[in-house]
């Protein structure tokens, strides 16, 4: 037995029980020499290192890569389930889950901050985005269409309503608020986050105001990132000029942003503030 051979074919990442086979020694008498000729730490760094050596030749067998993967998740998932039944640890996980999250998201407020950074992002998301789209591949899959309807309004009941409209419903901000009390205040009901079928990846479009008294479709928004969100409205109201025939479609919007969206949006989308709404309303004869 030659120890000086068996440690450097250890630090070559060769396993134990090749080792032992190559020098005619039973694995565990190699251990053992290992064991004693490395301190504790780095004998198992080397170790593990050899283990994922051995992992990854496997994995370039299709086959085993997806039982692994499936067994990883499932062993994954069970720990993690069995660790936050302990109050005291899932405690900590969720405080640096959102202390995580917000250092993630100072970093990529940084990142994109810089023009370069974010012209490079751009464009590589949507290369990645035409990519699956052509393919047909990952949310463009039309089997998944069910699928996202439903986390769709999953997400909308869990997207967080901390405003009253004036009768009692809870809406996502003042805006909408005001909105409903200026058609209120004009003797006009609403239908309030009225859903209908789209052909877009969630399978449906949600609408924020439809008069029920006039024909008057209503969109409220004050994003400062008037270009995203204009693209998005067209979309939409491009799917309901064909579903609302004859109807006003108006954005209401805080007097501030009022020009940004009225130059970007096309003519036949009315961008009014809740003033000049009220004002619009007023001009229609309608029976109460």
């Amino acid at each position: 037995m030659d120890p000086e051979k068996i440690i450097a074919d250890f630090l070559r990442l060769e396993a134990t029980s090749e080792i032992a086979s190559r020098h005619g020694l039973h694995p565990e008498d190699v251990r053992l020499l290992l064991r004693n000729a490395f301190p504790r730490h780095e004998y198992l760094r080397i170790a593990h290192a050899v283990g994922a050596k051995k992992v990854a030749i496997k994995l370039e067998d299709p086959l085993f890569r997806e039982s692994y993967a499936r067994k990883m998740k499932k062993s994954v998932r069970t720990s993690l389930r069995n660790k936050m039944r302990d109050p005291g640890f899932r405690a900590k996980w969720l405080r640096k889950a959102k202390e995580a999250s917000v250092k993630g998201n100072k970093k990529i407020k940084t990142l994109l901050g810089d023009a370069g950074f974010y012209s490079n992002w751009s464009k590589k998301c949507s290369s990645g985005a035409q990519k699956l789209k052509r393919s047909r591949k990952g949310i463009f899959d039309p089997s998944l269409g069910t699928m996202r309807r439903i986390w769709s309004l999953r997400g909308l009941q869990k997207t967080g309503r901390k405003c009253f409209g004036p009768n009692n419903e809870k809406m996502y901000n003042y805006l909408e608020v005001q909105t409903a009390r200026a058609l209120k205040s004009k003797g006009l009901t609403y239908h309030y986050e009225r859903r209908v079928p789209a052909d877009n990846l969630n399978r449906l479009f949600s609408i924020d105001f439809i008069v029920n008294e006039l024909p008057i479709l209503l969109e409220v928004t004050y994003w400062d990132k008037a270009q995203q969100k204009c693209r998005k409205l067209e979309r939409k109201f491009s799917h309901f000029r064909t579903l609302f025939p004859g109807y006003v479609f108006i954005v209401v919007t805080k007097p501030r942003m009022r020009d940004f969206y009225k130059r970007l949006l096309p003519d036949y989308i009315n961008v009014l503030t809740v003033s000049q709404l009220e004002s619009l309303i007023a001009g229609f004869h309608f029976s109460k």
